[in-house]
């Protein structure tokens, strides 16, 4: 059973890099009495941690931010832990490419109340059938790593295979 049905609440996180709309975003969400915004990230990296830490539900990402995208993001987080995916963006140009990712919802900032209600019906909806959010397909084609205070995209350019011996 779903959170938000025991307690009333659907667990979000929200990523963006820009602090202003993090918090506008995070003051909606809670004024829908529908939402407890379980962390806040200003990066990818951030997010990556705080989906395996908090686990929430709902993801509500930026498309465009510094080092890693929003889209770069998705196929960077396991399928088993993969919350159901709300762009939020200032730039429609991206709308395609979201939903080909498996987006569930695209939000254009600044986000309306109104239009975000339609959202949240949309994701009662979704929790409550219990059916995959995430479909994979997305290939890994740059990974993340931390350098000097940095964070440096390498190209993926092999395949290596681990063998578990034990």
């Amino acid at each position: 059973m779903f959170l938000w049905k025991v307690y009333g609440m659907i667990r979000a996180l929200i990523v963006d890099d820009e602090v202003h709309a993090r918090d506008e975003l995070e003051v909606l969400l809670i004024e829908t009495r529908v939402f407890s915004v379980v962390g806040k990230c200003d990066n990818a990296i951030g997010a990556l941690e705080a989906i395996k830490r908090e686990k929430p539900q709902v993801l509500f990402l930026d498309v465009q931010m510094p080092g890693i995208t929003g889209l770069e993001l998705l196929a960077m987080i396991d399928e088993d832990i993969m919350p159901v995916v709300v762009f939020v963006t200032a730039h429609d140009l991206y709308a395609i490419k979201a939903f080909e990712e498996n987006a569930f919802d695209y939000l254009l900032k600044p986000v309306e109340k109104q239009r975000l209600a339609k959202t949240v019906l949309k994701l009662k909806k979704k929790l409550s059938e219990n059916l995959p959010i995430f479909v994979p397909g997305t290939e890994i084609k740059r990974i993340p790593c931390i350098a000097a205070n940095r964070i440096k995209l390498i190209p993926v350019l092999f395949f290596v295979i681990f063998i578990n011996t034990a």
